[in-house]
């Protein structure tokens, strides 16, 4: 082996550099005593479940507006909702979900038997909050509908999920 490398198993030489570098990316930087910097901001993730209650009529179409505010907070993801009608990812903007603001729309064409009634989970938003401060969600309902395309009163709620 040459000067500066050490020896693997298998025979293959690697600079010296080499071995904590993979013990880092292993291990992360705690592996070896180092923490990291307390003047990195600490980033968390949120998982924030959309509901909309439409009281005894079946949903058959929404769209609303979400917001996350607070300092640095970033919608990264949105997912489905629970029934089969709204299981898909509502239709959005998907560089919206880059900032504080997205705007949501689902509808569904089929039989009313197979339409929610009452309060459903439409959509599920994944949120990156960075630094110490805790965000603040709001959601407004811009319109609701039942079959036929026929406009009815709902309303609507975001709740941040627990985690055990």
């Amino acid at each position: 082996m040459g000067p500066g490398t050490q020896g693997f198993a298998c025979g293959l030489a690697a600079p010296r550099w080499l071995a904590p570098l993979l013990l880092d990316l292993a291990l992360g930087p705690g592996a070896r005593g180092q923490s990291p910097s307390p003047a990195e901001p600490q980033v968390r993730f949120r998982v924030v479940d959309v509901f909309v209650d439409s009281v005894n009529r079946p949903l058959a179409a929404y769209q609303l507006v979400f917001e996350a505010h607070g300092s640095d907070v970033k919608i990264v993801g949105v997912e489905g909702g629970e029934s089969d009608a709204f299981r898909e990812p509502p239709h959005h903007d998907p560089r919206a979900i880059q900032k504080e603001r997205v705007i949501l729309a689902a509808f569904h064409t089929g039989a009313s038997l197979a339409l929610p009634k009452g309060r459903t989970r439409v959509a599920t938003i994944h949120v990156q909050v960075q630094g110490a401060t805790e965000p603040d969600y709001e959601v407004r309902l811009v319109t609701a509908a039942t079959v036929k395309a026929r406009k009815i009163q709902a309303t609507v709620h975001a709740e941040e999920r627990k985690t055990p």
